[in-house]
C-alpha cells in the first residue's frame, strides 16, 4: 500500500470516528461549560490577558505579522 493509500484510508477512518465521537464531545462540552465560564472570567484569565496583550506591544508583534501580508493579500482572502 502507498502512502496516498494509506493517508486516505486515515482520513476515512478519521471521518467515520468524528461523526461518532460527536455526541460524547457535545457531553463533554456541556459537563465543562460552568468550568470554563469560572475561568475564563477569573481575575486570573485577566491578568494572563494583560500581560500577553503588553508582551505583544512591547515587541511589536502585530505590525511584525503584517510585514509579510500585502492588501492584496488580504483582498484575496476576503
Amino acid at each position: 500500500m502507498g502512502v496516498l493509500e494509506r493517508l486516505g484510508e486515515i482520513a476515512t477512518k478519521y471521518a467515520q470516528r468524528a461523526v461518532s465521537a460527536a455526541p460524547e464531545w457535545a457531553r463533554n462540552a456541556a459537563q465543562a461549560a460552568e468550568k470554563w465560564e469560572r475561568n475564563a472570567k477569573s481575575a486570573d484569565a485577566e491578568r494572563n490577558y494583560a500581560t500577553g496583550v503588553q508582551l505583544a506591544a512591547q515587541n511589536q508583534l502585530r505590525l511584525r505579522g503584517l510585514q509579510n501580508v500585502s492588501g492584496a493579500d488580504w483582498s484575496s482572502a476576503v
